[in-house]
């Protein structure tokens, strides 16, 4: 079993990732912020991030970013109604990541999720 961050500042949206990322089986964390998220990202390891990209405290860009500039490796699944895929382009660099525009369905999360989570 393994431990996925959930990052998103709506509760409502927080609680339907939980309930689409729950049947995988792994342990789920949560922040509502990227700040909050890279002081946990300090302290645990996990096996998948989930984050929106508009957040306040940090984005989800400067999140993946600050990320990078750490030499991270943990796949990253970007569940955003913002989604620009050009705006994405690059910022891979390193990291593996996976695009779920919202809204999104639970089941089309879930299999973005179980795509990036080691098998």
């Amino acid at each position: 079993m393994g431990r996925i961050l959930i990052v998103e500042d709506e509760p409502k949206t927080l609680e339907a990732l939980k309930k689409a990322l729950q049947p995988l089986g792994h342990a789920l964390d949560t922040a509502g912020d990227g700040e909050k998220a890279l002081a946990m990202l300090e302290k645990t390891a996990y096996d998948l991030l989930v984050t929106d990209l508009m957040m306040p405290e940090r984005t989800g860009m400067d999140l993946l970013e600050a990320l990078i500039g750490r030499g991270s490796r943990i796949p990253v699944l970007v569940c955003s109604a913002y989604v620009q895929h050009d705006a994405l382009k690059g910022l891979g660099r390193g990291l593996r990541v996976e695009v779920v525009a919202k809204p999104f369905k639970a089941a089309a999360l879930a299999a973005a999720a179980q795509k990036l989570l080691p098998p």
